[in-house]
């Protein structure tokens, strides 16, 4: 999402929710896919983030528009809408 929209002020970062011992694969999963972005790592118990952040499935997306609203994507067929919906959300002007 970054690579096509990143150009009309579309910014990405990703929050990896796996284990501290996942965290090398992680990392080069990323690098494989040449992911070129700020790549955060939580490091929190399961219970918290899934309450605080409202998903249990992986990837799960949030989009914030430059108005402040957001949507959520979470698990795969949802998050290929997210492409569409950033779209649009890039399509409105600034405040």
């Amino acid at each position: 999402m970054q690579s096509k929209h990143g150009k009309d002020g579309l910014v990405v970062l990703t929050v990896a929710v796996d284990d501290i011992e996942e965290r090398e694969l992680v990392l080069s999963k990323l690098k494989e896919r040449k992911i070129g972005l700020a790549n955060l790592f939580l490091h929190e118990p399961p219970e918290l983030w899934q309450k605080k952040l409202r998903f249990d499935a992986s990837p799960c997306v949030y989009l914030f528009d430059r108005n402040g609203r957001w949507e959520m994507f979470s698990g795969e067929e949802e998050t290929q809408k997210a492409d569409a919906i950033a779209r649009n959300m890039l399509k409105e002007k600034a405040p």
